[in-house]
């Protein structure tokens, strides 16, 4: 009568299911992985986006205060002689109608 390893056989399964549930992990690691490196590059890009869009606002502040400043300055400008004639009219017609100073 021919004697079959029985142990063998039985100690194959246990390590054949060991084996299929150790692969099964590593898929559902792999598969994890690449959702986490997909959603790093997602943050990434938004991240990038965001500081452009910082950058692109401190510009436009900045140029906005410039043109400010200027616009200002021409009005004080502007406005200085007109004050001052505006002045003088009122002082004419202050000693032309009232007699006064």
């Amino acid at each position: 009568m021919p004697s079959y390893d029985v142990g063998s056989t039985v100690s194959a399964r246990p390590s054949f299911a060991v084996q299929e549930s150790l692969e099964a992990q590593k898929q559902e690691f792999t598969r994890k992985e690449e959702g986490f490196k997909r959603r790093e590059e997602t943050l990434k890009k938004k991240d990038l986006d965001l500081q452009e869009s910082l950058i692109r606002f401190s510009k436009f502040l900045q140029e906005n205060d410039s043109k400010r400043t200027r616009a200002e300055k021409k009005v004080g400008a502007c406005t200085r002689p007109l004050f001052s004639s505006t002045q003088a009219l009122f002082a004419y017609y202050m000693r032309s109608l009232f007699g006064l100073t």
